[in-house]
């Protein structure tokens, strides 16, 4: 990492670049989190580069996300239609009004060719890059990305993005630095001489702020942790309760019948900070201006999960699943997950001036385990609402 963080400083990296399990990790959330802050590398010495591969992945992952979010808006919709005597006609209009006229294809398209204008990413092409002798020896010699056996034997999309990406770092005689959680990925830049692999984006984002006071305040904000200073305290409080139903959470649970499962109500009950890397720091820089900087940082929270689950039986006659009644439980888990605080930062001369400007929740998915649960016989939860 030491010498990763001198090479930023030295300006040896002319470029970044995401593979698509990161894309994925953030919830293709191009317009808040941690995608939001690529935008930094739009002027500067280290710009950011997409492979058409990852790019072409990535618009593929979006269109299934963004076609699913569409049945499940639609499957919502008609959970209400006959307890609230709505006509379909109006449940149409509904529809309209939240997804207008757009297909998946075209919102999908809008989206991403927003997030590759605002950080003036360059889409680099294989056609006019690979070496595809390079790619067909790599195949039978068994050299990474490939692999002899398992999934990653015969991964060409893998392998031609990153023979794309080796050949524009040796043409602009330049370094890579490869944002990756893909084991072949990580393993061809351990043999590069041009790419370097790292597997967090706020890792790589904090590498990047070389400005003196970046440090300083997330020094000073974590002296306000030590301290039990009760206006950041409560700034991310008040965040975690605002955006509690944000949370995606999965239900797990062990029964005797076939169950569905939802859930009811979420409610934060407390939070910690915690340090990065085993150091006194609890926040470390993602991106700074001359007005604000946006700060990262890691807090385990508890939650309380109640959810209701409805089971059935099979009918074997008539082949058709039967409501048997329901039951409903509340389980308590504790999650780790990241937070982005921006502070306006105008008077660095005197903290107590700092302001609090946004306090933003980064959503990943988390299992609850409700343990056994069983029908409810004093009748708590009907059938199917």
């Amino acid at each position: 990492m030491e010498n990763i963080k001198k090479g930023v400083e030295e300006g040896v990296f002319g470029a970044i670049t995401l593979d698509t399990s990161i894309f994925d990790r953030n919830n293709l959330n191009f317009e808040s989190g941690l995608l939001k802050h690529l935008k930094q590398f739009r002027y500067g010495s280290t710009k950011l580069i997409i492979s058409d591969i990852v790019y072409k992945e990535v618009m593929n992952h979006l269109k299934k996300k963004t076609t699913n979010s569409v049945t499940e808006l639609e499957n919502a919709l008609n959970q209400i239609r006959i307890p609230w005597l709505v006509d379909e006609k109006t449940l149409n209009e509904v529809k309209l009004l939240l997804i207008g006229n757009n297909s998946a294809d075209s919102i999908s398209k809008i989206r991403l060719q927003a997030f590759i204008n605002e950080t003036n990413a360059e889409v680099i092409e294989a056609g006019k890059l690979i070496d595809v002798q390079n790619l067909i020896d790599r195949y039978f010699d068994v050299m990474p990305p490939f692999e002899e056996t398992g999934k990653k034997k015969n991964e060409f999309p893998d392998a031609i993005a990153l023979l794309t990406i080796d050949a524009w770092a040796n043409k602009k005689n330049t370094k890579v630095l490869v944002i990756t959680t893909d084991k072949g990925w990580k393993d061809y830049c351990d043999k590069s001489e041009r790419l370097v692999a790292l597997e967090d984006l706020n890792t790589t984002l904090s590498l990047f702020q070389l400005q003196t006071n970046a440090y300083e305040v997330c020094f000073l904000l974590s002296e306000q942790v030590k301290k039990n200073n009760l206006f950041l305290w409560e700034a991310v409080e008040k965040a975690l309760d605002y955006q509690s139903w944000n949370m995606d959470f999965t239900l797990e649970a062990e029964a005797s019948y076939p169950y569905e499962s939802e859930i009811t109500e979420i409610v934060y009950k407390n939070f910690e900070f915690l340090v990065i890397d085993d150091s006194e720091i609890y926040f470390r820089p993602i991106e700074v201006d001359d007005s604000y900087i946006v700060t990262e940082a890691s807090i385990r929270v508890k939650y309380e999960v109640e959810g209701n689950f409805y089971f059935s039986v099979w009918d074997s006659i008539d082949k058709e699943d039967i409501p048997i009644g329901g039951g409903k439980k509340t389980s308590e888990v504790t999650v780790d997950i990241d937070v982005l605080i921006t502070l306006d930062i105008s008077d660095i001369e005197n903290f107590e001036d700092f302001s609090i400007v946004d306090v933003e929740i980064l959503n990943t998915s988390h299992d609850v385990d409700f343990g056994f649960v069983d029908l409810d016989w004093d009748g708590g939860v009907d059938e199917y609402d």
